[in-house]
Protein backbone atom coordinates (compact mmCIF):
# COMPACT_ATOMS: atom_id res chain seq x y z
CA UNK A 1 0.00 0.00 0.00
CA UNK A 2 1.79 3.21 -0.97
CA UNK A 3 1.90 6.52 1.08
CA UNK A 4 -0.67 8.25 -0.96
CA UNK A 5 -3.32 5.46 -0.10
CA UNK A 6 -2.72 5.64 3.57
CA UNK A 7 -2.77 9.34 3.49
CA UNK A 8 -6.25 9.27 1.79
CA UNK A 9 -7.36 6.59 4.27
CA UNK A 10 -6.54 8.64 7.43
CA UNK A 11 -8.12 11.57 5.75
CA UNK A 12 -11.56 9.89 5.34
CA UNK A 13 -10.91 8.14 8.97
CA UNK A 14 -10.42 12.05 10.29
CA UNK A 15 -13.49 13.89 8.21
CA UNK A 16 -15.94 10.85 8.72
CA UNK A 17 -14.95 11.09 12.83
CA UNK A 18 -14.65 14.36 13.54
CA UNK A 19 -16.45 16.16 10.15
CA UNK A 20 -15.11 20.24 10.23
CA UNK A 21 -14.85 20.59 13.65
CA UNK A 22 -11.12 21.14 13.71
CA UNK A 23 -8.67 23.94 13.06
CA UNK A 24 -6.00 23.34 10.01
CA UNK A 25 -3.03 21.87 12.06
CA UNK A 26 -5.33 19.94 14.42
CA UNK A 27 -6.59 18.27 10.64
CA UNK A 28 -3.21 17.34 9.97
CA UNK A 29 -2.39 16.30 13.16
CA UNK A 30 -5.16 13.95 13.21
CA UNK A 31 -4.37 12.65 9.39
CA UNK A 32 -0.66 11.91 10.55
CA UNK A 33 -1.68 10.25 13.76
CA UNK A 34 -3.79 7.96 12.53
CA UNK A 35 -1.71 7.48 9.42
CA UNK A 36 1.52 6.21 11.51
CA UNK A 37 -0.51 4.75 14.33
CA UNK A 38 -3.78 3.30 13.31
CA UNK A 39 -2.93 2.17 9.71
CA UNK A 40 0.76 1.34 9.69
CA UNK A 41 0.67 -1.07 12.56
CA UNK A 42 -1.18 -3.64 9.94
CA UNK A 43 2.61 -4.23 8.85
CA UNK A 44 4.46 -4.34 11.75
CA UNK A 45 5.08 -6.66 14.78
CA UNK A 46 3.75 -5.59 18.42
CA UNK A 47 6.56 -4.51 19.70
CA UNK A 48 8.14 -1.96 16.59
CA UNK A 49 4.88 -0.38 16.61
CA UNK A 50 4.58 0.31 20.58
CA UNK A 51 8.18 1.69 20.39
CA UNK A 52 6.77 3.99 17.62
CA UNK A 53 3.44 5.02 19.49
CA UNK A 54 6.10 5.55 22.74
CA UNK A 55 8.55 7.87 20.46
CA UNK A 56 5.42 9.84 18.77
CA UNK A 57 4.20 10.85 22.26
CA UNK A 58 7.66 11.78 23.09
CA UNK A 59 7.87 14.13 20.45
CA UNK A 60 4.09 15.88 21.05
CA UNK A 61 5.42 16.34 24.66
CA UNK A 62 8.51 17.77 23.91
CA UNK A 63 6.95 19.76 21.15
CA UNK A 64 4.63 20.90 23.58
CA UNK A 65 7.13 21.81 26.04
CA UNK A 66 8.54 24.45 23.60
CA UNK A 67 4.89 26.03 22.58
CA UNK A 68 5.12 29.65 22.89
CA UNK A 69 1.38 30.39 22.40
CA UNK A 70 -2.22 28.84 24.59
CA UNK A 71 -3.45 27.96 20.87
CA UNK A 72 -0.09 25.98 20.34
CA UNK A 73 0.14 24.14 23.49
CA UNK A 74 -4.18 23.56 23.08
CA UNK A 75 -3.47 21.89 19.67
CA UNK A 76 -0.59 19.44 20.70
CA UNK A 77 -3.00 18.85 23.64
CA UNK A 78 -5.91 17.61 21.46
CA UNK A 79 -3.04 15.72 19.31
CA UNK A 80 -1.89 13.76 22.75
CA UNK A 81 -4.75 12.81 23.79
CA UNK A 82 -5.71 11.92 20.11
CA UNK A 83 -2.59 9.42 20.31
CA UNK A 84 -2.91 7.92 22.94
CA UNK A 85 -6.99 7.56 21.81
CA UNK A 86 -5.66 6.00 18.70
CA UNK A 87 -3.20 3.98 20.22
CA UNK A 88 -5.84 2.06 22.25
CA UNK A 89 -8.27 1.36 19.60
CA UNK A 90 -5.64 0.03 17.45
CA UNK A 91 -4.29 -2.24 20.46
CA UNK A 92 -7.83 -3.52 20.65
CA UNK A 93 -8.79 -4.00 17.38
CA UNK A 94 -5.12 -4.84 15.62
CA UNK A 95 -3.34 -6.34 18.32
CA UNK A 96 -6.22 -7.76 20.49
CA UNK A 97 -4.27 -6.38 23.67
CA UNK A 98 -6.92 -5.64 26.21
CA UNK A 99 -4.28 -4.98 28.72
CA UNK A 100 -1.77 -2.69 26.26
CA UNK A 101 -4.99 -0.70 25.67
CA UNK A 102 -6.11 0.25 29.16
CA UNK A 103 -2.20 1.48 29.66
CA UNK A 104 -2.38 3.40 26.55
CA UNK A 105 -6.13 4.86 28.16
CA UNK A 106 -3.97 5.32 31.54
CA UNK A 107 -1.19 7.16 30.00
CA UNK A 108 -3.64 9.36 28.09
CA UNK A 109 -5.63 10.33 31.42
CA UNK A 110 -2.03 11.10 33.47
CA UNK A 111 -1.66 13.31 30.22
CA UNK A 112 -5.36 15.28 30.43
CA UNK A 113 -5.29 15.50 34.27
CA UNK A 114 -1.80 17.34 33.47
CA UNK A 115 -3.53 19.94 30.73
CA UNK A 116 -6.33 20.34 33.25
CA UNK A 117 -4.22 21.64 35.83
CA UNK A 118 -2.36 23.76 34.14
CA UNK A 119 -5.42 25.71 33.23
CA UNK A 120 -6.23 24.22 29.58
CA UNK A 121 -10.13 25.14 28.90
CA UNK A 122 -10.61 24.42 25.20
CA UNK A 123 -13.59 22.48 23.76
CA UNK A 124 -11.54 19.80 22.06
CA UNK A 125 -9.33 18.84 24.64
CA UNK A 126 -12.02 18.99 27.44
CA UNK A 127 -13.74 16.58 24.62
CA UNK A 128 -11.14 14.14 24.56
CA UNK A 129 -10.56 13.69 27.85
CA UNK A 130 -14.23 13.06 28.35
CA UNK A 131 -13.49 10.13 25.73
CA UNK A 132 -10.64 8.84 27.40
CA UNK A 133 -12.02 8.50 30.73
CA UNK A 134 -15.58 6.98 29.23
CA UNK A 135 -13.35 4.15 26.74
CA UNK A 136 -11.25 3.52 30.68
CA UNK A 137 -14.38 2.70 31.88
CA UNK A 138 -15.42 0.34 29.68
CA UNK A 139 -11.91 -1.23 29.24
CA UNK A 140 -11.87 -1.74 32.81
CA UNK A 141 -15.38 -3.21 32.81
CA UNK A 142 -14.42 -5.81 30.17
CA UNK A 143 -11.55 -6.25 32.41
CA UNK A 144 -13.51 -7.18 34.82
CA UNK A 145 -11.81 -4.44 37.36
CA UNK A 146 -15.16 -2.85 38.13
CA UNK A 147 -14.44 -1.16 41.23
CA UNK A 148 -11.82 0.43 39.43
CA UNK A 149 -13.95 1.51 37.08
CA UNK A 150 -16.75 2.63 39.18
CA UNK A 151 -13.61 5.00 40.68
CA UNK A 152 -12.30 6.37 37.18
CA UNK A 153 -16.12 7.35 36.27
CA UNK A 154 -16.27 9.47 39.25
CA UNK A 155 -12.62 11.26 38.84
CA UNK A 156 -14.41 11.78 35.04
CA UNK A 157 -17.64 12.76 36.45
CA UNK A 158 -15.83 15.35 38.35
CA UNK A 159 -14.22 16.93 35.53
CA UNK A 160 -17.66 16.77 33.41
CA UNK A 161 -19.55 18.74 35.88
CA UNK A 162 -16.80 20.91 36.26
CA UNK A 163 -16.88 21.63 32.32
CA UNK A 164 -20.67 22.23 32.67
CA UNK A 165 -20.10 24.72 35.23
CA UNK A 166 -17.60 26.55 33.67
CA UNK A 167 -20.45 27.30 31.01
CA UNK A 168 -19.10 24.34 28.26
CA UNK A 169 -21.84 23.78 25.76
CA UNK A 170 -20.39 21.60 22.63
CA UNK A 171 -22.05 18.82 21.89
CA UNK A 172 -19.29 16.39 21.56
CA UNK A 173 -18.50 17.28 25.37
CA UNK A 174 -22.44 17.39 26.41
CA UNK A 175 -22.62 13.61 24.55
CA UNK A 176 -19.97 12.25 26.66
CA UNK A 177 -21.18 13.83 29.62
CA UNK A 178 -24.30 11.68 29.40
CA UNK A 179 -22.48 8.42 28.16
CA UNK A 180 -20.04 8.50 30.95
CA UNK A 181 -23.17 8.90 33.40
CA UNK A 182 -24.67 6.06 31.53
CA UNK A 183 -21.01 4.37 31.79
CA UNK A 184 -21.05 4.96 35.64
CA UNK A 185 -24.70 4.04 36.30
CA UNK A 186 -23.79 0.32 34.48
CA UNK A 187 -21.15 -0.25 36.68
CA UNK A 188 -22.68 0.38 39.45
CA UNK A 189 -25.24 -2.01 38.78
CA UNK A 190 -22.60 -4.69 38.57
CA UNK A 191 -21.65 -3.90 41.90
CA UNK A 192 -25.02 -5.12 42.57
CA UNK A 193 -25.62 -0.89 44.13
CA UNK A 194 -29.27 -0.76 42.07
CA UNK A 195 -29.88 2.48 44.22
CA UNK A 196 -26.75 4.01 43.47
CA UNK A 197 -27.55 3.50 39.94
CA UNK A 198 -30.10 4.83 39.39
CA UNK A 199 -28.97 8.09 41.21
CA UNK A 200 -26.52 7.96 38.82
CA UNK A 201 -28.73 7.78 35.59
CA UNK A 202 -31.42 10.34 37.16
CA UNK A 203 -28.24 12.76 37.74
CA UNK A 204 -27.63 12.34 34.02
CA UNK A 205 -31.07 12.77 32.87
CA UNK A 206 -31.16 16.06 34.38
CA UNK A 207 -28.43 17.25 32.56
CA UNK A 208 -30.26 15.51 29.50
CA UNK A 209 -33.35 17.64 30.17
CA UNK A 210 -31.46 21.20 30.20
CA UNK A 211 -28.82 20.41 27.08
CA UNK A 212 -32.58 19.81 25.56
CA UNK A 213 -33.85 22.72 26.87
CA UNK A 214 -31.30 24.60 25.61
CA UNK A 215 -31.98 23.47 22.12
CA UNK A 216 -29.68 20.54 21.86
CA UNK A 217 -30.17 18.50 18.63
CA UNK A 218 -27.35 16.78 17.79
CA UNK A 219 -27.96 12.17 17.07
CA UNK A 220 -25.23 11.42 19.24
CA UNK A 221 -26.68 13.82 22.30
CA UNK A 222 -30.21 12.19 21.38
CA UNK A 223 -28.93 8.99 21.81
CA UNK A 224 -27.41 9.58 25.04
CA UNK A 225 -30.46 10.89 26.41
CA UNK A 226 -32.65 7.62 25.31
CA UNK A 227 -29.90 5.53 26.44
CA UNK A 228 -30.44 6.90 30.26
CA UNK A 229 -34.35 6.39 29.77
CA UNK A 230 -33.61 3.17 28.71
CA UNK A 231 -31.09 2.32 31.51
CA UNK A 232 -33.61 4.31 34.39
CA UNK A 233 -36.58 2.14 33.50
CA UNK A 234 -34.92 -1.07 33.78
CA UNK A 235 -33.54 0.25 37.44
CA UNK A 236 -36.59 1.47 38.70
CA UNK A 237 -38.28 -1.51 37.53
CA UNK A 238 -35.68 -3.55 39.63
CA UNK A 239 -36.32 -1.81 42.16
CA UNK A 240 -40.22 -2.46 42.47
CA UNK A 241 -40.65 1.26 41.17
CA UNK A 242 -42.98 0.07 38.55
CA UNK A 243 -45.57 3.17 38.80
CA UNK A 244 -42.38 5.74 38.90
CA UNK A 245 -40.86 3.22 35.95
CA UNK A 246 -43.88 4.06 33.92
CA UNK A 247 -43.68 7.80 34.30
CA UNK A 248 -40.45 7.75 33.35
CA UNK A 249 -40.74 5.65 30.62
CA UNK A 250 -43.68 8.06 29.18
CA UNK A 251 -40.99 11.21 29.61
CA UNK A 252 -38.51 9.24 27.92
CA UNK A 253 -41.19 8.83 25.05
CA UNK A 254 -41.82 12.31 24.61
CA UNK A 255 -38.48 13.00 23.63
CA UNK A 256 -38.08 10.24 21.33
CA UNK A 257 -41.20 11.16 19.50
CA UNK A 258 -39.88 14.51 19.40
CA UNK A 259 -36.50 13.48 17.99
CA UNK A 260 -38.79 11.42 14.83
CA UNK A 261 -40.78 13.95 14.30
CA UNK A 262 -37.52 16.65 14.34
CA UNK A 263 -36.30 14.49 11.42
CA UNK A 264 -34.11 11.79 12.99
CA UNK A 265 -33.04 9.12 11.33
CA UNK A 266 -29.83 7.89 12.73
CA UNK A 267 -29.83 3.67 13.86
CA UNK A 268 -28.45 4.31 17.18
CA UNK A 269 -31.76 6.39 18.01
CA UNK A 270 -34.13 4.20 16.15
CA UNK A 271 -33.03 1.52 17.90
CA UNK A 272 -33.20 3.31 21.59
CA UNK A 273 -36.86 4.38 20.62
CA UNK A 274 -37.82 0.98 19.77
CA UNK A 275 -36.51 -0.19 23.38
CA UNK A 276 -38.40 2.36 25.34
CA UNK A 277 -41.54 1.19 23.35
CA UNK A 278 -40.54 -1.95 24.96
CA UNK A 279 -39.66 -1.18 28.60
CA UNK A 280 -42.58 0.81 29.03
CA UNK A 281 -44.90 -1.96 27.61
CA UNK A 282 -43.10 -3.77 30.28
CA UNK A 283 -43.67 -2.03 32.92
CA UNK A 284 -47.51 -1.40 32.12
CA UNK A 285 -47.86 -5.53 32.02
CA UNK A 286 -46.42 -5.49 35.54
CA UNK A 287 -49.00 -3.20 36.64
CA UNK A 288 -51.89 -5.39 35.58
CA UNK A 289 -52.67 -2.92 32.50
CA UNK A 290 -52.54 -5.44 29.19
CA UNK A 291 -54.59 -3.25 26.91
CA UNK A 292 -52.29 0.14 27.75
CA UNK A 293 -49.20 -2.31 27.12
CA UNK A 294 -50.68 -3.62 23.71
CA UNK A 295 -50.95 -0.45 22.68
CA UNK A 296 -47.57 0.42 23.84
CA UNK A 297 -45.98 -2.09 22.14
CA UNK A 298 -48.22 -1.18 18.91
CA UNK A 299 -47.34 1.93 18.81
CA UNK A 300 -43.40 1.39 18.70
CA UNK A 301 -44.24 -0.97 15.83
CA UNK A 302 -45.70 1.41 13.98
CA UNK A 303 -42.49 2.71 14.15
CA UNK A 304 -40.78 -0.12 13.77
CA UNK A 305 -42.62 -0.63 10.50
CA UNK A 306 -42.03 2.59 8.99
CA UNK A 307 -37.74 2.40 9.88
CA UNK A 308 -38.14 -1.02 8.30
CA UNK A 309 -39.59 0.77 5.06
CA UNK A 310 -37.17 3.51 5.20
CA UNK A 311 -34.56 0.91 4.49
CA UNK A 312 -32.88 0.27 8.14
CA UNK A 313 -30.76 -2.75 8.54
CA UNK A 314 -28.70 -2.73 11.69
CA UNK A 315 -28.81 -5.57 13.79
CA UNK A 316 -29.97 -3.36 16.97
CA UNK A 317 -33.04 -2.07 15.47
CA UNK A 318 -33.74 -5.25 13.99
CA UNK A 319 -33.48 -7.06 17.10
CA UNK A 320 -35.86 -4.67 18.78
CA UNK A 321 -38.27 -4.81 16.28
CA UNK A 322 -38.79 -8.73 16.55
CA UNK A 323 -39.08 -8.20 20.64
CA UNK A 324 -41.71 -6.08 20.09
CA UNK A 325 -43.30 -8.49 17.75
CA UNK A 326 -43.03 -11.16 20.31
CA UNK A 327 -44.30 -9.16 23.44
CA UNK A 328 -47.18 -7.75 21.31
CA UNK A 329 -48.09 -11.88 20.01
CA UNK A 330 -47.95 -12.63 24.08
CA UNK A 331 -50.23 -10.06 25.18
CA UNK A 332 -52.42 -11.13 22.53
CA UNK A 333 -53.11 -14.35 23.45
CA UNK A 334 -53.16 -12.93 27.29
CA UNK A 335 -56.41 -10.91 26.29
CA UNK A 336 -57.79 -13.52 24.16
CA UNK A 337 -57.49 -12.22 20.78
CA UNK A 338 -56.25 -15.17 19.43
CA UNK A 339 -56.61 -14.46 15.60
CA UNK A 340 -54.92 -11.04 16.30
CA UNK A 341 -51.65 -12.48 18.14
CA UNK A 342 -51.44 -15.45 15.03
CA UNK A 343 -51.85 -12.28 12.46
CA UNK A 344 -49.74 -10.16 14.04
CA UNK A 345 -47.14 -13.68 15.09
CA UNK A 346 -47.09 -14.01 10.92
CA UNK A 347 -46.06 -10.16 10.24
CA UNK A 348 -43.14 -10.50 12.60
CA UNK A 349 -42.28 -14.22 11.08
CA UNK A 350 -42.04 -12.29 7.80
CA UNK A 351 -39.57 -9.81 8.94
CA UNK A 352 -37.60 -12.38 10.33
CA UNK A 353 -37.08 -14.38 7.52
CA UNK A 354 -36.04 -11.36 5.53
CA UNK A 355 -33.70 -10.20 8.29
CA UNK A 356 -32.81 -13.72 8.10
CA UNK A 357 -32.55 -14.20 3.90
CA UNK A 358 -30.88 -10.45 4.14
CA UNK A 359 -27.67 -12.36 5.62
CA UNK A 360 -28.81 -11.58 9.50
CA UNK A 361 -26.32 -13.73 11.88
CA UNK A 362 -26.49 -11.66 15.26
CA UNK A 363 -27.10 -13.40 18.57
CA UNK A 364 -29.97 -11.55 19.58
CA UNK A 365 -31.94 -11.23 16.42
CA UNK A 366 -31.62 -15.14 16.36
CA UNK A 367 -33.01 -15.60 19.61
CA UNK A 368 -36.15 -13.36 18.75
CA UNK A 369 -36.49 -15.66 15.49
CA UNK A 370 -37.10 -18.33 17.70
CA UNK A 371 -38.57 -16.76 20.04
CA UNK A 372 -41.78 -15.53 17.38
CA UNK A 373 -41.55 -18.53 16.11
CA UNK A 374 -42.78 -20.19 19.50
CA UNK A 375 -44.88 -17.60 20.32
CA UNK A 376 -46.69 -18.36 16.76
CA UNK A 377 -47.11 -21.71 17.31
CA UNK A 378 -49.08 -21.78 20.68
CA UNK A 379 -51.98 -19.91 19.47
CA UNK A 380 -52.55 -22.84 17.18
CA UNK A 381 -51.78 -25.50 19.68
Amino acid sequence: MTDETLEQRAEQIVNYNFSNRLSAEEHRLAIEITKEIYLSPEELPFDIWHEHVSQFDQQLQTRLSQAETPEQRAVLRFASLLLQSVAEDAATSIFSNRQQSLAYLEQGLKHAEAFLSDGETTSGVRERVLLLYVNAVGTLEQLGQVDKAVETAQRGLKHAEAFLSDGETTSGVRELVLSLYFNAGVTLGQLGQPNEELDTYQRGLKHAEAFLSDGETTSGVREQVLQLYVNAVGTLEQLGQVDKAVETAQRGLKHAEAFLSDGETTSGVRELVLSLYFNAGVTLGQLGQPNEELDTYQRGLKHAEAFLSDGETTSGVREQVLQLYVNAVGTLEQLGQVDKAVETAQRGLKHAEAFLSDGETTSGVREQVLQLYVNAAMPLS
